[in-house]
């Protein structure tokens, strides 16, 4: 059996499983809040001197990761630029 076909099986696996189950329905301000925790994955292409920064952020504590570092810049940038994001519409 090839690595897809195992693949494919385990993903049908677990659609069958998924399907098993039935829907909870959502109140609507749970479905925004729903959407503002969803995530998806980006990938960026960035320069040396960038990454060589990050990584001294990282090793000297201030970041655990690069995503997080990634995240607190947006943050500030939304902050800076008076931009509220989804999940701040609903804790206010």
């Amino acid at each position: 059996m090839t690595s897809e076909a195992v693949f494919k099986s385990k993903t049908e696996q677990n659609l069958t499983l998924n399907t098993k189950r039935a829907p909870k329905k959502l109140k609507t301000e749970d479905k925004g809040k729903m959407a503002a925790t969803q995530k998806k994955r980006v990938n960026v292409t960035m320069a040396a001197p960038y990454l060589d920064g990050m990584e001294l952020l990282i090793k000297d504590g201030l970041y655990e990761s690069q995503s997080e570092i990634v995240k607190d810049a947006l943050r500030r940038l939304f902050n800076h630029y008076e931009i509220q994001t989804i999940s701040e519409v609903f804790t206010q």
